[in-house]
């Protein structure tokens, strides 16, 4: 045992083969109150390095290892010492785990040792910052302070902050983003999109969790440890007495600090985890098409797809009916097409004659189960051309028809959405592709289409209407009714801007009428047994070329639209073009002349128009068909002479 109420000289004296030297007592108390010069001094004092190096010798024994690397005490010089101390004082200062572990080994110090910490940590924490300090640079500053603050456990509490903000983020958008569709329709592009929904709903919620949560955590622990600091620095007579402010002081850098790295590493988690979580969907999207699941709609699709069990058993937690259903579909589907159908009528003819005029529940359930992309599949394997595709979901439009409203055709788009249109847009692009052949998909509407087809190009080609290109609801709802119906649905201002976007970029290929000239009786009849469609081919020119004297395109753009690309994607000979040899079909038009539509001049037996009343400028004064001049200042003249159009 050590007397340290002895002279440093006395024990020198008196015991000359101690394994470690005992420091000088250090009258802390009767120095004045400690500055940054002071400090600096300190650093330069022999003493000082040797308390240091016996300091690090007691806690650590003979080598000490930090994040500089390995250091032998007894064979260090002062700089080796000195690179030692502050690498070590800023982990202890910064990092909660490496403080906690120091200040619980301080209480087993006997008073000398609490008193040499004592004065190092003081020394430390009156140092000038790394700027005014000539013996740290900014570089070995930022090393020591940010590998502190990375590995501090306290950042785990950001984490997961981060990881729960990202669960409830991507799921809620996942479910928002399935929630009416089959799973059939889902794909990688929905799971994608779902992702960036999320991201945009949770990254804010991850942010504020993470920096809130590391925060109080941060500020808590930083605080007990400068209570635990001060109490030490009390009883080795560093401190005269408490300071509350200093203690208020700490936990408010630490709640700031923590806020800070809690927000960042709450949305890093995030991320990861909300990549993590697409890339498990995924994974359970193709176990839900290899079971069979493809009918699994609503909460079910969303646990099966943002749930998954490892090595889970998708037949779980369904009913014995469920299941049998389940199975009766993957064998229906196993048979082919044909087979599907044979099926079909064995259901129909096994009903009583009472039970025909019933909705047969067995034929409503084999419908909604069978899926027509085998059908599909056969019109591509078998065609030697492009394939034109009104497209739309009819399963999906099944299963949302609950959402018309009699009588109020502003539900057709609601009923009709944009997840109807782009399902099956999808479907389509993936059977095109998997098969190398062409597709054109007609009268596109929505904005997600736009941006999907236009990554998609080579064989896939799209149109887009006039109407869709001058109209949007609700005005059109409010001001046609029923008139405005049609089949994909005029929609908001969004999808009709997006559209623009796309003519503009010459993303759309061709500008088509979607001709449907449904009589005004039948029109006008209540929703939703009113016809979808609108008469478009009188109409179509007069609009456009309005569209180019506003500016929205030029000439030379709608030549190729109306012109040119249609006979370049369906092969059509000797048309599109003024060439000798071609066929003499053209149309002169006047861009000055101004012109209003009336119902009355609609030259189709529907006898109207939906932009009946509108002026234009820019129409046809004369239509040239084989030679022969068919129209004349908007009059038709008889004797029509068209032939068969020869495909290449």
């Amino acid at each position: 045992m050590v007397d340290i109420n002895k002279s440093y000289e006395d024990m020198m004296q008196e015991d000359t083969t101690t394994t470690f030297r005992i420091p000088k007592p250090l009258q802390i108390s009767d120095r004045p109150t400690m500055d940054a010069s002071s400090a600096l001094a300190r650093l330069q004092d022999e003493d000082f390095i040797e308390n240091l190096r016996d300091y690090y010798t007691y806690r650590d024994g003979a080598t000490g290892v930090n994040a500089r690397g390995i250091t032998k005490f007894a064979e260090a010089d002062s700089a080796d010492i000195l690179e030692y101390f502050y690498n070590d004082r800023t982990w202890r200062n910064y990092n909660t785990a490496s403080m906690t572990t120091e200040l619980i080994g301080i209480n087993m110090m006997d008073n000398e040792r609490v008193r040499q910490f004592a004065e190092i940590n003081e020394v430390y924490k009156n140092l000038p910052n790394f700027w005014d300090d000539p013996n740290r640079s900014f570089g070995s500053w930022l090393y020591d302070f940010g590998g502190a603050l990375l590995v501090d456990p306290v950042n785990v509490v950001g984490f997961g902050a981060g990881k729960a903000a990202a669960t409830v983020a991507y799921r809620e958008a996942l479910k928002k983003a399935l929630r009416g569709k089959m799973a059939n329709e889902v794909t990688e592009q929905t799971l994608k999109k779902a992702q960036l929904e999320a991201n945009k709903a949770g990254f804010k919620s991850a942010i504020k969790r993470g920096a809130l949560y590391e925060g109080l955590a941060s500020g808590g622990i930083t605080g007990v440890q400068d209570a635990l600091l001060q109490h030490t620095a009390l009883t080795s007579n560093v401190q005269d007495e408490f300071s509350f402010k200093r203690l208020g002081m700490a936990t408010a850098f630490g709640t700031g600090l923590g806020t800070v790295f809690g927000g960042a590493f709450g949305y890093g988690s995030f991320r990861f985890n909300l990549a993590k979580q697409r890339k498990n969907s995924f994974k359970n999207l193709k176990d839900i098409h290899d079971y069979g699941f493809d009918t699994n709609t609503g909460d079910q699709l969303f646990v099966d797809l943002t749930k998954p069990a490892k090595g889970k058993n998708l037949y779980q937690n369904k009913t014995a009916e469920q299941v049998a259903n389940i199975k009766r579909y993957t064998e229906i589907r196993a048979r082919g097409f044909d087979e599907q159908l044979e099926e079909l009528d064995k259901i129909i003819m096994a009903r009583t004659p009472d039970e025909l005029g019933k909705p047969p529940k067995e034929l409503i359930n084999f419908g909604r189960l069978v899926d027509d992309e085998d059908d599909i599949d056969k019109v591509f394997q078998n065609a030697s051309k492009v394939v034109a595709v009104h497209s739309e979901d009819e399963e999906i439009l099944k299963i949302r028809k609950k959402l018309i409203e009699e009588g109020n055709v502003k539900s057709h788009p609601i009923w009709r959405n944009e997840e109807v249109a782009m399902s099956s847009t999808r479907r389509i692009v993936k059977i095109a592709k998997r098969l190398n052949k062409k597709a054109h998909i007609l009268h596109i509407t929505t904005k997600e289409e736009v941006d999907f087809l236009s990554q998609n190009k080579g064989l896939i080609t799209f149109e887009i209407t006039p109407q869709h290109l001058t109209i949007y609801s609700p005005d059109c709802y409010n001001k046609l009714g029923t008139y405005a119906q049609m089949n994909p649905p005029i929609r908001d201002k969004s999808h009709y801007d997006r559209l623009w976007y796309a003519v503009r970029n010459n993303y759309n290929d061709t500008i088509g009428s979607d001709h449907a000239p449904h009589l005004k009786i039948n029109k006008e009849k209540k929703y939703p047994s009113s016809p979808s469609g609108m008469p478009g081919v009188q109409t179509l020119l007069p609009v456009m070329l309005n569209h180019v004297n506003e500016g929205k395109l030029n000439l030379s753009q709608l030549m190729k639209l109306i012109c040119e690309n249609p006979v370049k994607i369906f092969g059509i000979q000797n048309k599109g073009y003024i060439k000798k040899g071609f066929d003499a079909d053209f149309t002169i038009v006047d861009l000055n002349k101004e012109i209003e539509i009336k119902n009355e001049n609609i030259q189709s037996k529907c006898g109207w128009s939906p932009f009946d009343g509108e002026k234009f400028k820019g129409c046809p004064i004369a239509t040239i068909v084989n030679g022969e001049i068919k129209m004349k200042f908007g009059k038709l003249i008889e004797s029509p002479n068209g032939k068969p159009i020869i495909f290449n």
